[in-house]
């Protein structure tokens, strides 16, 4: 599998991803047999690279790449988890936000998967369209984030479904604050590491897994949604030194994504 630039030329992005390297060597027990984990694979319908995150029983993002352009961000899909098995689950509020000029989808999804294997996932659009996305674990996902690792300069794309693609850029700094900006608006936030946690009624440990927690406040005018703070998630590949970064906003009618790589 590729990763969506260069190599998130996925071979990722978002997306894009499938390799062996990233975050630190430190390591994280994985005994609970979870849906938990990073899938890098492709999409069934249209074959383009993407990557999901799912993050505990809670919620799951899937980053894919643009047609024709493996090293840029199309779209990504989020939702919530509902009715977790041993081998499936189901969404029923699958939000797919595209930067192509397709706007926001709403569907509902079933996904069936192997712990720390592999996932195969069908979502079912209002519009009656359909899409699916197989991928395999990615086993950086064992890993242990620090924001040692991704402080820094990048330089990339930051895309909304409102304001489509646009360059940006953007520092995070030691202790987890950065300021960012694409054409004109400047943003600020914090990114930590996703924090360690249990499953509800059982003493098995749950891990946060190898991505980081992201708040994003844009700035005043030209921003488009001056004033609104988006909240989501990153993954960063060590070997490429690309940061994949999505957010929605509360009512999750659109999200910001970005991918840069560091400087």
């Amino acid at each position: 599998m590729q990763k969506l630039k260069g190599a998130v030329a996925l071979a990722c992005t978002c997306v894009l991803v499938a390799c062996g390297g990233g975050g630190s060597n430190d390591t994280q027990p994985e005994s609970v047999p979870h849906p938990e984990g990073r899938y890098d694979g492709y999409t069934t319908v249209n074959g383009r690279a993407a990557t999901a995150l799912i993050l505990g029983a809670d919620s799951y993002w899937v980053f894919y790449s643009a047609i024709g352009n493996p090293a840029t961000i199309g779209g990504v899909v989020q939702g919530d988890i509902s009715g977790v098995s041993v081998a499936a689950f189901t969404s029923a509020n699958v939000r797919d936000f595209n930067y192509e000029g397709l706007g926001t989808a709403f569907g509902t999804a079933t996904v069936y998967y192997t712990p720390r294997a592999s996932v195969n996932a069908t979502i079912g659009f209002t519009s009656g369209s359909t899409e699916g996305f197989v991928g395999a674990y990615n086993t950086t996902f064992a890993q242990t984030p620090s924001i040692e690792t991704i402080a820094g300069t990048y330089t990339g794309t930051a895309s909304t479904v409102v304001t489509g693609q646009q360059a940006g850029s953007g520092t995070i700094n030691a202790d987890g604050a950065f300021a960012g900006s694409a054409a004109g608006c400047n943003t600020t936030g914090t990114i930590t590491p996703r924090a360690a946690a249990n499953d509800s009624g059982s003493s098995s440990p749950r891990y946060g897994g190898n991505a980081y927690n992201v708040s994003i406040t844009f700035g005043p005018a030209p921003c488009f949604y001056a004033g609104q703070t988006f909240t989501g998630v990153a993954l960063y590949e060590a070997d490429t030194k690309t940061l994949i970064a999505g957010a929605t906003n509360a009512g999750r009618t659109d999200a910001m994504t970005f991918m840069g790589t560091k400087q």
